[in-house]
């Protein structure tokens, strides 16, 4: 008897596509996984012939389509494969590791590519209410007026070299201020993801059963949604995946059979966080998010086997956050329909270094549940949210060591 297949032995793998439904030149990178659900369905027609038989037909070939969910542990190396696949590809910039602490009401959320490694020097001028930016050895840039509130790009003397930041008016400082330490890494990367409604990238994506020989491989995958936990112990997340079709036959050899294979860097309660910005939000205990693309596989009429296109709609973000019900907080906010900033943070410590994926949500709604009446102990609240348009888009900014994905 021929040995079955063994799920220990199966590996993920996957690559960004340069052309949709296209196998790109080898260079994947191996993916975690807990569950791969992904599959080609047949779609055979039922023939109904009335031909005077006991039995029907047999079933007529139909259009094979390909999708299904997997899921992994949050990895904040390759979580970044996901993100590109989901969002669109990433302007990568440089980390910023400290955050200010006399400039208060100031979120940095990276620096670009071209500032200089080191302690930069944020400035704030009480009288024009005013914010200046100067890199590592370098002078400050132009001040720019924050009174109003929002997202901010500050340049360092000479142009370029900036940081971009989020500012909340009513917490900025009293009187003149600057944080002489906001430290720009040289080595930690920040992944700053598109928020729009372009089409999305697609990935070949093969789930090889070495022990077989079987490599079941599947071009022009695209990510419909994908979410995460936030605050658990040990964070997971999900997808949906929509895919162009699977190779037929099933290839006997390996895609890439020396595809990179990082160490994961598992996302742990430990540093993440959920608040409004500051700690608005009340006694968090849980939460979650999801992106949705809302992913429409069209058949083209070209005599591909599978979608030949596949159109995105309006991308959705939107998750629940539980915490301990007191009436305030999070529930008022939910209760009085009144929106709120969001910022969801995952984290990890890698060495001397923290990886992280933040997500900055300048309008949220939270739409009120009843909290459960049950236990002896406080009661808790989740309320669900959903980002809103506004004057600003979130800023989704991964941060860790791997170059680009």
């Amino acid at each position: 008897m021929t040995a079955p297949a063994r799920n220990a032995l199966g590996k993920l793998i996957g690559q960004s596509e340069v052309t949709f439904r296209t196998a790109p030149t080898p260079g994947a990178t191996v993916l975690p996984f807990t569950s791969f659900g992904v599959e080609r369905k047949a779609n055979r027609q039922e023939n109904n012939t009335i031909n005077q038989s006991a039995l029907r037909e047999k079933t007529d070939q139909g259009d094979p389509t390909v999708d299904g969910p997997i899921s992994s542990i949050f990895d904040l190396r390759t979580i970044g494969f996901w993100l590109k696949n989901a969002l669109g590809a990433a302007t990568v910039g440089k980390a910023v590791t400290v955050q200010p602490t006399n400039v208060t009401g100031v979120t940095i959320h990276y620096a670009s590519s071209d500032a200089t490694t080191g302690n930069g020097t944020l400035t704030f001028a009480s009288a024009g209410s005013t914010l200046a930016w100067a890199v590592a050895s370098g002078s400050a840039g132009t001040p720019v007026d924050v009174s109003g509130g929002g997202v901010f790009t500050l340049e360092s003397n000479g142009g370029g070299k900036s940081i971009t930041v989020t500012v909340i008016p009513a917490l900025l400082p009293g009187g003149n201020q600057n944080d002489a330490n906001i430290a720009v890494s040289g080595s930690l990367k920040a992944h700053v993801f598109p928020i729009n409604t372009t089409l999305r990238p697609s990935a070949l994506l093969e789930m090889q059963h070495s022990d077989i020989s079987k490599y079941y491989r599947y071009l022009g995958c695209k990510v419909n949604n994908i979410g995460g936990d936030i605050l658990g112990n040990e964070q997971n997340i999900s997808l949906d995946i929509v895919a162009g079709y699977e190779v037929d036959p099933v290839p006997s050899s390996a895609f890439d059979g020396s595809a990179t294979a990082y160490t994961a860097v598992r996302a742990c309660s430990g540093k993440g966080g959920i608040s409004d910005g500051t700690t608005g939000l009340g006694t968090v205990i849980a939460g979650n998010w999801r992106f949705g693309n809302n992913l429409d596989p069209l058949m083209t009429g070209d005599e591909l086997e599978g979608p030949g296109f596949i159109d995105n709609g309006e991308l959705t973000m939107g998750g629940e956050i539980t915490s301990l019900f007191n009436g305030g907080d999070a529930y008022a906010l939910a209760r009085a329909g009144t929106s709120t900033r969001l910022r969801l943070v995952s984290a990890a410590v890698n060495g001397s270094n923290t990886f992280k994926l933040t997500q900055d949500y300048w309008n949220v709604e939270l739409v009120e549940k009843a909290p459960a009446k049950e236990g002896r102990s406080g009661l808790r609240a989740t309320t669900t949210w959903r980002a809103h348009r506004s004057a600003y888009s979130p800023i989704i900014v991964l941060v860790n060591d791997v170059t680009a994905y």
